[in-house]
């Protein structure tokens, strides 16, 4: 590389890092301005010059109903709309960027982005843990909540549950994301599609709610891929799960705790169940996958895809 083109990086490093730096500034001061304005604490004539650079960002925002074309499409947001309004859509639009790039990141890499949550997730558990052995202040029972909190989520996102049941693209639809952004896609089952292996923490993932202790007793020993001490499970593992849990009468177990409640079978719902099945056979038809996975789950659907039916 000449020196010329090392410049030339080096120029699009410093933008992309002033770019930024603008951008979590915006956040910071629209969120504060929305909460300030909101919670009575100032007045608009207080807010005038976050206010101006709000209505700026706010013409941004398209009206995707406006026009065909998006050059032709006119602002959604205009100069009479309420002032709490245009710091929300200003606040939206700032936003955006990054949420779409997070999923375009989540579509095309999701264990690389998976693998990055969880060392973002475990820093934060080992800052607490320093915290706590050091000099600084205890952290409090409301931090500590919101981490397990925060763990929690990111597992059930990444669960077949959620992302083939509906949930996910409900939520999709009142964020920024469904205006002009790419379409929702359930991703969670696309490495397995591929014919790649995850490790135990990824089937909890996958089953979220299920714990690990049972959803190893629901692979044989034969679908279970051991590579030194590591066992890691593949399309044969995920599968065999699947029609275990599917096939699981419905019925109390013993509680061995008072007060227990009793263990629900997985996609109890009929119609949650018949949203997740359809939706899977839809998502490994939609792209190429081997025959051999393929045949497996669509197996695993039609044996148990039964919409109109109360018998599974």
């Amino acid at each position: 590389m000449n020196k010329k083109e090392q410049e030339r990086l080096k120029r699009e490093e410093e933008k992309e890092r002033i770019d930024d730096e603008a951008r979590r500034k915006a956040i910071k001061e629209l969120t504060v301005a929305i909460e300030e304005l909101v919670s009575g604490r100032k007045k608009p004539e207080d807010l005038e010059g976050i206010i101006a650079e709000a209505k700026t960002l706010a013409q941004q925002w398209k009206n995707p109903h406006s026009a065909k074309h998006p050059k032709n499409r006119r602002p959604l947001f205009d100069e009479n709309s309420r002032n709490t309004t245009i710091l929300l859509a200003a606040l939206v639009v700032v936003l955006r960027e990054d949420h779409e790039l997070l999923e375009l990141i989540r579509r095309r890499f999701p264990n690389k982005l998976e693998n990055l949550i969880d060392a973002v997730l475990n820093a934060d558990l080992r800052e607490l843990v320093e915290a706590i052995a050091s000099s600084q202040p205890e952290p409090t029972r409301t931090e500590v909540s919101e981490w397990k909190r925060r763990k929690s989520h990111r597992n059930f996102y990444n669960s077949i549950e959620y992302q083939f049941g509906g949930a996910a693209e409900a939520e999709r639809r009142t964020t920024l994301s469904a205006l002009g952004g790419l379409p929702y896609e359930p991703t969670c089952l696309d490495d397995i599609f591929a014919g790649e292996t995850v490790n135990m923490q990824g089937l909890e993932d996958l089953f979220f709610g299920i714990d690990r202790h049972r959803l190893s007793e629901l692979v044989s020993e034969r679908n279970r891929i051991k590579r030194g001490r590591e066992v890691r499970y593949d399309y044969r593992a995920v599968t065999e799960i699947m029609d275990s849990l599917l096939t699981e009468p419905r019925k109390k177990r013993k509680r061995s705790t008072p007060g227990r409640p009793p263990r629900e079978r997985w996609l109890n719902d009929n119609e949650r169940r018949a949203r997740v099945l359809s939706r899977i056979e839809a998502r490994i038809n939609s792209f190429p996958v081997r025959e051999d996975i393929k045949d497996a789950f669509l197996k695993v659907v039609h044996d148990h895809y039964l919409p109109d039916s109360g018998k599974k």
